[in-house]
Order: C-alpha cells, then sequence, then structure tokens
C-alpha cells in the first residue's frame, strides 16, 4: 500500500520526493511496531477466525450438498413428470393433428360441394333467367294473339250485323219480287177476265205493264245482280268467318297450351325457387360448418402454441436438468475437495494448537516490551496526523493545480481546433497556389518553347544573310540573285516569326491577368 502511495505521489509531483520517502519511512517504522504488538494477538484470532469459518463453510457445504441432492431428487421427480407430461402432449398432439388433417379433409370435401352447389346454383339461376326471359316473350305473344283475337271478334262481329243487314235486305227484296209477281199475275189473270170488254185499255196496260215488267225485269235483274254479289259476299264473309272461327280454336288451343306452359313455368319456377332455398340453407349451413372448422383450427392452433410452449418448457426443464447434473457432479467433486480440506484443516488444526501455545509464551514475554513500544506508538500517530493533514493540503494544492492545467488544457485544446481550421484553410490556399504556380509554370514553358523558337528562326534569318553576303562578296551575284528571288523560305520563315510573336504576346498578357 506503502508503494502504491508512494507510486501515486511519485506520478502527482516528483519533487516532492524526499519528504514523501522521510514520511513512508515513519510509516514503515509504525507498521512494524503494530506488527510486532499486535501480531501475535491478531495471528490468533486470524487462526481462530479461519478455524471458524472453515468449520462454517464444512457446515454450509453439507447442508449445500444435502440441498444440491434434495433439488437433484426433485428435479428427477419433475423431469418424469415433465416427460409424462410431454408424452401425454405428444399423444394429444397427434390426435389434434389427425383431427386437423380430417377437419382439412372435411373442409376440402365441403369446400368443393360447395363449389359444386354454387355452380349449380349459377346454372339454375342462368336457366330461371332463360325461363323468365322465355315467359315474358311468352305473355308478350299471348298478349298480342289476345288482342288479335279481340280484333277478329270485333270484325266477326261487324261481319255478323253486315251479314244480318244483307239478309234482311235480300230478303226485303224477295218479298218485293214476290209482291211484284203477285201482282203481275193478278193482273194477267184480271187482263184475261176483262180481255173482251177491255181489250183497247187491256192492250194499253199491257203496254204498260210489258214496260213496267221490262223495268222490273232490270230491276230484278239488277236485284239479282246486287243479290249475287251480297251472295258472294255472303259466302266469302262465311269462309272468312270460318277461317276466323277455325284460327279462334287455333288461338285458344294456344292459348291454353301457353296457360298451361305457364303454369308449368310457374311450377318449374316455384321449384327452381326452392332448390334456390335448399342450397342457401345448405349454403348456410356449410357456412356454419366452415366458421365451426375455422374456429376448431383457432383452437388447434391455440393447443399448437400450448404444445410449443410445453415443448419450450421441457427444454428448458431438460436444460436446469443438464445444469442440475453438472452441479451435482461439480457438488461430488466440492465435497472430495472438501474432504481433503478438512483432512487438510484437522492437521492445519493440530499444528496451530501447537503454535498457540507457542504463541502464548511469547506474547507474555511481548507484554513487558509493550509499554515503551506503546508510547513510541502515540508518538508515531501524533506525527501519522500531521502528515495526513500536510498530505490533505498538498492534495488539495493538487486538485487547484489540476483545474488550472484542465483550464488550460481546454484553452489549448480549442487552440489547436483553431489551428487545425486555420491549417485546413492554409492547405485550401496552399493547393490553389500550387494550381496557380503549375499554370504559370506551364505558361512560362510554352512561353520559353515559343522564345527558343523565336531565336532559331533569327538564327536562320542572320544564317541566311550571312550566306548571301558571303556570296556577294565572293562575286556569285547571279547566285545572290536566285537565292533572293527564292523567297520561300523567307516566306516560311516570315510566318514563323509571326507565330511566335503572337505567342508571346499572348503569355505576356496572361501572365499580367495574374
Amino acid at each position: 500500500m506503502c508503494f502504491v502511495l508512494v507510486a501515486l505521489l511519485n506520478q502527482d509531483d516528483r519533487n516532492c520526493c524526499n519528504q514523501l520517502y522521510c514520511t513512508f519511512l515513519h510509516l514503515l517504522e509504525i507498521f512494524f511496531i503494530l506488527l510486532m504488538i499486535y501480531g501475535y494477538e491478531i495471528m490468533d484470532e486470524i487462526i481462530t477466525k479461519m478455524y471458524e469459518g472453515a468449520n462454517r463453510e464444512k457446515e454450509a457445504m453439507v447442508m449445500r450438498y444435502a440441498t444440491s441432492e434434495r433439488d437433484v431428487i426433485e428435479g428427477k421427480k419433475e423431469r418424469e413428470a415433465m416427460d409424462k407430461k410431454i408424452r401425454e402432449m405428444t399423444k394429444e398432439r397427434e390426435i389434434l393433428l389427425n383431427k386437423v388433417k380430417a377437419m382439412n379433409g372435411e373442409k376440402a370435401r365441403i369446400c368443393l360441394m360447395l363449389d359444386g352447389k354454387c355452380n349449380d346454383l349459377a346454372e339454375v339461376q342462368k336457366e330461371n333467367e332463360k325461363l323468365k326471359e322465355e315467359l315474358n316473350l311468352r305473355e308478350v305473344k299471348l298478349k298480342w294473339t289476345q288482342n288479335k283475337l279481340k280484333a277478329e271478334t270485333d270484325c266477326h262481329k261487324e261481319t255478323k250485323v253486315r251479314l244480318d243487314n244483307v239478309s234482311q235486305k235480300l230478303q226485303s227484296y224477295e218479298e218485293e219480287i214476290e209482291n211484284v209477281r203477285r201482282e203481275s199475275q193478278e193482273m194477267v189473270r184480271a187482263f184475261r177476265e176483262s180481255q173482251e170488254n177491255r181489250a183497247f185499255t187491256l192492250d194499253q196496260q199491257l203496254k204498260e205493264q210489258q214496260a213496267q215488267l221490262i223495268m222490273e225485269r232490270h230491276e230484278k235483274e239488277d236485284k239479282e245482280g246486287v243479290r249475287k254479289v251480297l251472295q258472294h259476299e255472303i259466302e266469302n264473309f262465311k269462309a272468312k268467318q270460318k277461317v276466323i272461327i277455325e284460327e279462334n280454336n287455333l288461338l285458344s288451343v294456344k292459348v291454353q297450351k301457353l296457360e298451361k306452359e305457364r303454369l308449368e313455368y310457374e311450377q318449374n319456377l316455384s321449384n327452381q325457387k326452392r332448390v334456390v332455398d335448399e342450397q342457401r340453407q345448405q349454403m348456410a349451413d356449410l357456412s356454419a360448418r366452415l366458421t365451426h372448422m375455422e374456429s376448431l383450427q383457432l383452437q388447434l392452433q391455440h393447443e399448437h402454441e400450448k404444445v410449443l410452449a410445453a415443448q419450450g418448457e421441457v427444454e428448458r426443464l431438460r436444460q436446469n436438468n443438464a445444469e442440475l447434473q453438472q452441479e451435482m457432479s461439480a457438488c461430488r467433486e466440492r465435497e472430495a475437495e472438501l474432504l481433503a480440506f478438512t483432512q487438510r484443516l484437522t492437521d492445519k488444526n493440530v499444528w496451530l494448537q501447537s503454535e498457540f501455545s507457542a504463541t502464548e509464551a511469547k506474547a507474555q514475554q511481548l507484554e513487558s516490551e509493550q509499554k515503551p513500544l506503546r508510547k513510541r506508538l502515540l508518538d508515531l500517530e501524533s506525527e501519522l496526523q500531521r502528515v495526513r493533514q500536510s498530505l490533505e493540503t498538498e492534495h488539495q494544492e493538487r486538485e487547484e493545480e489540476n483545474r488550472v492545467l484542465a483550464r488550460h488544457l481546454a484553452e489549448r485544446t480549442q487552440r489547436v481546433e483553431q489551428l487545425e481550421r486555420d491549417l485546413e484553410d492554409s492547405k485550401g490556399e496552399l493547393n490553389v497556389l500550387k494550381r496557380r504556380q503549375a499554370m504559370t509554370i506551364k505558361v512560362y514553358q510554352q512561353s520559353m518553347s515559343a522564345l527558343c523558337s523565336f531565336v532559331c528562326v533569327i538564327s536562320e534569318i542572320v544564317r541566311f544573310c550571312l550566306c548571301i553576303l558571303n556570296l556577294y562578296l565572293q562575286g556569285k551575284y547571279h547566285i545572290c540573285e536566285k537565292q533572293i528571288c527564292t523567297r520561300l523560305s523567307w516566306y516560311i520563315l516570315c510566318s514563323k516569326i509571326i507565330e511566335t510573336c503572337f505567342t508571346i504576346d499572348t503569355t505576356k498578357h496572361f501572365l499580367m491577368q495574374n
């Protein structure tokens, strides 16, 4: 402990090494004095406490062993009960799975039946719609036939009235003809009776009668024509009446047939409605069974969750059983260790008893030497108190220095962060300057290459002039003229000079801008 304090104080401040060294020497002296005074008593107490602790630990180990044995027995019983419960739950699970399979088969069968019934119901509804449409068409046809029959009966009544009128007219015409015939016969008979007396008058009357007869004959012929026409019309009306009667009979037969079909359709419709009601009842029963199956499925799912929970509980109990077995094995090992420890403890107890008797003798011897040491101990305790006070003041000073250092450290960290930000900014500016310098170097290189080309052009021009001058001095005037006349190279050199000058001007402009 002292060395640790020394190390800590050395870490706090290495300037107080001498003072701390003296303090620790005093502390070591106090420690050795206390060890000499209370050493044997403390050792005796420690040994007795160790013995009592060993006995208590032995008893506790025995109790733990007994409780572990009891827990093992209870765990075995619980394991057997859980195994039994697991077997029962597996049986129940198999039963429920079989029920689920049966219910699934029943559900599939009911679904197939329901689909079939739905298809049948759809077909019946379609057929019912067709029958309704046919019935509506038949009703429309029946109404049309009834209207036609009514119109024909009205026409028949009108024809019958007209026929009665014509027959009355014919009868009146026949009566008139009969009256005329009877009058003519009477006139002939009267003429025959009074033929001698009334020859002239009769002759005139005969002429008149002949004329009247001619007129009556003409009238009779007209009436006969009218009668024939009326007779023909009557025959036509009779034929038409016969046709109308036949059509009426056919229409009545059709009406009876349609009425019969209507009754059959109504009966079929009632049968279809009854079938639809039965199918609806079956659908309701099937839906009820389906809901019952869904409830059974939910119950089965709940039971399956219970089985899973039971399986988890079984797994947990198995893990607990394995842990208990491990604890049992550990307890057995600990029991063996405790037996060995008790053996060692008994041996050590015997040795400690012998040592205790020896230490008692030494303690009696040390009691005589204890008084001056106690006085020295009091002095050392007062000095220790003083040293503690000095250490506390030193510790407070160190804490104050630490706070000051922490404040300086925070300021330094802020300064470092500011410097890092300035460094980042300077790095950015440096990169910009590097790019600008690279561009400047590139422009300088271009300008240098342009200047080199310009110098080359100037050297070519000078060399050309010197050549011309040399030829001129040698008197080769015709060659000079030829060289001068050949202006091609001169034009090329001039174009190069112009291009070089343009490049130099652009370079100067760029450098002035930057």
